[in-house]
């Protein structure tokens, strides 16, 4: 790949693409390093190597070397082991990072543990079996209380109900991961979604409160960013233009964020001015 260089502005640009790139390179030789030590005969690795370099490999995207990571520790452990459990899932990653569906659901089909179940229905969601995911994940919450993938997996049923057009249960369901997530960051991307779905049906005030949790918890992240957008958004369609460029106004600001989330907030903030008639301000912000 060339990069043009059009002045000493762009050099900084080429010098992040260029460590980007080594790190890149040496995170894949680290990864192929581990392997080949797992996979080797002569390797005589102990399943928690052939577990690591396989968590490695997926965490990097390297979902074929994964695989094979997790095969071997499949072959030298016995069914019931610890390492075999975490294996058979760890597998189930790299299946579905390879978009290896089928697969993922001959792998699953005798466990019955909550990390199997989320990987079942994503399976099925994946092939667009839609009717068999309600039947793995509807009291997700109530079976496997306070585990991890209780929060995925109630978000991937709310994404099912979405898709076949249950919008009343998908809200349900957003209002079920609010009240279990707690403060981890997927409660923040609940919120976005429950709010973006409470939009597109019309339930605008509704969205506002929900957007207003998602801001006053979450406004450092990506979904809060995303979310002070869709509540500008709202906030002018209902004719409140001073609260609207209140909302985007920290963004606007902001130097140090996404570009594309700053993008949007100047388009916004311009089109504000335009509505107030400001239009030397608007073309300014622009």
């Amino acid at each position: 790949m060339k990069l043009l260089v059009t002045g000493n502005g762009d050099r900084s640009t080429v010098g992040t693409y260029r460590r980007c790139v080594r790190r890149t390179v040496a995170s894949f030789v680290s990864v192929v390093a581990a392997l080949l030590n797992v996979v080797s005969p002569a390797g005589g690795a102990e399943p928690a190597e052939m577990l690591k370099a396989g968590r490695a490999a997926l965490e990097d995207g390297f979902y074929e070397l994964a695989e094979r990571s997790f095969r071997s520790c499949l072959t030298a452990t016995t069914n019931g082991a610890p390492e075999a459990d975490q294996a058979v899932i760890l597998l189930a990653g790299a299946y579905h990072g390879q978009k290896k569906y089928a697969n993922m659901l001959t792998l699953l089909a005798p466990y019955d543990s909550p990390a199997a179940a989320y990987w079942r229905a994503m399976a099925y969601f994946e092939l667009k079996q839609y009717d068999k995911v309600p039947a793995g994940l509807a009291d997700f919450d109530s079976r496997y209380r306070n585990d991890t993938y209780s929060p995925h997996a109630l978000r991937l049923l709310a994404d099912c109900h979405l898709q076949t057009g249950r919008t009343n249960e998908a809200l349900q369901v957003f209002a079920r991961i609010e009240k279990t997530a707690g403060e981890q960051l997927i409660s923040g991307a609940n919120l976005l979604d429950w709010a973006r779905t409470l939009v597109a049906v019309g339930q605008n005030e509704r969205a506002l409160e929900v957007l207003d949790k998602l801001i006053a918890r979450f406004s450092e992240t990506d979904d809060g960013r995303h979310g002070r957008l869709l509540l500008a958004k709202i906030l002018i369609n209902n004719g409140n233009v001073k609260d609207a460029e209140a909302a985007i106004g920290p963004l606007v600001e902001r130097q140090d964020i996404e570009p594309a989330h700053r993008a949007a907030a100047l388009i916004s903030m311009a089109g504000i001015h335009m509505l107030q008639s400001n239009f030397v301000q608007a073309t300014n912000t622009l």
